[in-house]
C-alpha cells in the first residue's frame, strides 16, 4: 500500500511542481513590477519563456488585474472570446479568477473544477494566484495557468496505478479526485463518504487504514506532496483484492526470481574464473551512444525518454519566442547535472518530446563546428573542466538533420549547476530531473 501511495505521490509531485515552481516565478515577477500589461511584446517575451521552459504542462498564461485588463499567452484565435468575456470587464464571471481573489488563499494556488477553456475549445482546469506589484497602489492581478484535461491523463497514465484505485488531492479547495479530472464520462463510481473522510484525516498518514465497506475491502492511505509549496495532501483508496493480487504476484516473481539469482550467480563463478585475466570495469560502465551509428540512434529514439534518456528541441533558441535563450541552455544542462548526480545517461539535442528529429539547425549557429565549441564552453562554465572526463559528445547526422547526442557518465563526486555565484543540485527521478534542496543534498550524497 505504501509503494502504490508513493507511486502516485510522485508522480502527482513530478506533474504539479514544476507547475508550482512556475507560479512562483510568475507571482515574484508580477510583484517586482515585470509583467506590466502597458508593454505586452515585453510581456509575451516573458510569458513565452517561462511556458517554454518552466512549464511542460500548461497549455496557456491568462493575466487578469482587477482594472479590467485582461492578457493571454498564447493569445486566442478569436481576440473577444476570452472566457466569454469582452476581455475588459466582468472578471467576477471568471471562476479561477474569483478564487484566486478569495481573502483565506492569500498565497496559495486556487484549483478549479473541470469545465471547458474557452480559450482552447477543451476541457480542462485552470490553476490561479493573485499578486500586486510591492509597495504600489496599483490594481491587484491574478496569474492563471490552464492545463488540458489530456495533459492530465498523461500524467496517470505515466504513474501507472490500477484503474480500480483512486487519487485524491485534497487541498484547502476541497477534495479532488484526480481519476474523474480525465474521465469526462464519469464512468468510474463515486467513493463511499467515509472512505474520503477517513483519507482527508490524518490518521491514514500514520499508518494505512483498512476498511470494509458494502463495495468491499478498502485500504486508505495518505501523505503529503513533497513539494511544500502545493499545500496539498495527496491520498490512495484501493481495493484490497487489488493488493492481494499484488502480493500473490510478487511471491511467485520472488520465488522465480530466487531461482533465476541463484542460477545466475553459479554461472556469473564460472565465468568469472574463465576470465579472470580480463578487466570487469565494462560490466560497471554506463551504455554510451555517442559511438554509435544512425541506425542505432533511430532505435534509440524510438525507445523514448526514460531515467537514462533525455530529447531537448533546440540548445539555445527559444522557438516559440524565435530567438536565444539562456533558459534554454540551462534546461539542458540541468539534465547533463542530474544523469551524473544519479546512474549516468545521454542527452539527444535536435530531438522533440515526441520523438521528431528536428536538428540542431534550429540554433543557427554559423556551423557545426561553432556550435560544438559553445556547448563545450556552458560545460566550461556551469559544471566545470573537472568533469569533462565524463561527458562526451558528438553531432550525427539523423534523416539529413544534425543532433548532438551527449553521454554522461555517474560521478563518484556531486555534481553542482554553477549559475554565476548559485550553485544548484539535480537528479533523476523517472523521465524528469528534480533540484533537491541544500538541506537534502548531504544525505543524498552519504546514502548514493
Amino acid at each position: 500500500m505504501r509503494y502504490e501511495l508513493d507511486m502516485a505521490g510522485d508522480g502527482f509531485d513530478r506533474f504539479f511542481t514544476p507547475i508550482v515552481s512556475g507560479f512562483d516565478l510568475l507571482t515574484e515577477l508580477g510583484e517586482r513590477g515585470l509583467l506590466s500589461l502597458d508593454n505586452e511584446s515585453h510581456l509575451n517575451d516573458i510569458l513565452g519563456s517561462v511556458l517554454t521552459s518552466q512549464m511542460p504542462y500548461v497549455d496557456q498564461v491568462v493575466i487578469a488585474c482587477s482594472d479590467g485588463r485582461i492578457q493571454c499567452y498564447p493569445k486566442p484565435d478569436q481576440e473577444d472570446d476570452i472566457e466569454d468575456t469582452d476581455g475588459l470587464t466582468n472578471l467576477e464571471q471568471l471562476v479561477w479568477y474569483r478564487g484566486a481573489m478569495d481573502p483565506g488563499l492569500a498565497g496559495q494556488v486556487h484549483w478549479t473544477e473541470p469545465y471547458t477553456l474557452s480559450t482552447l475549445g477543451v476541457p480542462g482546469i485552470t490553476g490561479s494566484r493573485r499578486y500586486q506589484v510591492e509597495g504600489s497602489e496599483q490594481a491587484e492581478c491574478v496569474v492563471a495557468l490552464k492545463i488540458s484535461l489530456d495533459e492530465l491523463a498523461t500524467a496517470v497514465q505515466k504513474i501507472g496505478i490500477d484503474r480500480r484505485s483512486k487519487i485524491l488531492m485534497i487541498s484547502d479547495a476541497g477534495v479532488r479526485d484526480f481519476n474523474e479530472l480525465i474521465d469526462a464520462n464519469g464512468i468510474s463510481a463515486p467513493l463511499d463518504s467515509q472512505l474520503i473522510e477517513l483519507a482527508t484525516s490524518s490518521q491514514a498518514e500514520n499508518e494505512p487504514l483498512r476498511r470494509r465497506m458494502k463495495t468491499g475491502i478498502w485500504w486508505v492511505a495518505a501523505r503529503p506532496s513533497s513539494d511544500t509549496k502545493t499545500h496539498m495532501r495527496i491520498a490512495m483508496v484501493v481495493p484490497d483484492r487489488f493488493l492481494r493480487e499484488q502480493a500473490s504476484t510478487t511471491f511467485y516473481v520472488l520465488k522465480g526470481g530466487y531461482v533465476l539469482v541463484l542460477g545466475t550467480m553459479i554461472i556469473a563463478a564460472a565465468l568469472i574464473a574463465w576470465q579472470s585475466g580480463r578487466t570487469l570495469r565494462s560490466l560497471a560502465e554506463k551504455q554510451r551512444h555517442s559511438g554509435d551509428s544512425a541506425e542505432q540512434i533511430k532505435a534509440l529514439i524510438r525507445s523514448g525518454e526514460n531515467e537514462a534518456l533525455e530529447f531537448k528541441s533546440t540548445l539555445r533558441w527559444n522557438l516559440k519566442a524565435d530567438r536565444a535563450d539562456k533558459s534554454i541552455e540551462i534546461a539542458s544542462l540541468k539534465t547533463i547535472v542530474a544523469f551524473m548526480n544519479t546512474e549516468g545517461g545521454t542527452l539527444l539535442v535536435g530531438v522533440t518530446d515526441e520523438g521528431d528529429v528536428s536538428g540542431v539547425e534550429a540554433d543557427n549557429f554559423a556551423n557545426e563546428d561553432k556550435f560544438l565549441l559553445h556547448f563545450n564552453s556552458l560545460i566550461k562554465q556551469h559544471i566545470g573542466l573537472e568533469f569533462a572526463d565524463l561527458i562526451s559528445f558528438g553531432l550525427k547526422r539523423i534523416n539529413g538533420s544534425s543532433v548532438l547526442v551527449v553521454d554522461c557518465g555517474r560521478s563518484a563526486d556531486p555534481v553542482f549547476l554553477r549559475q554565476g555565484s548559485e550553485e544548484e543540485f539535480y537528479i533523476r527521478v523517472g523521465p524528469g530531473s528534480r533540484k533537491l534542496p541544500t538541506s537534502k543534498v548531504l544525505d543524498y550524497v552519504r546514502t548514493r
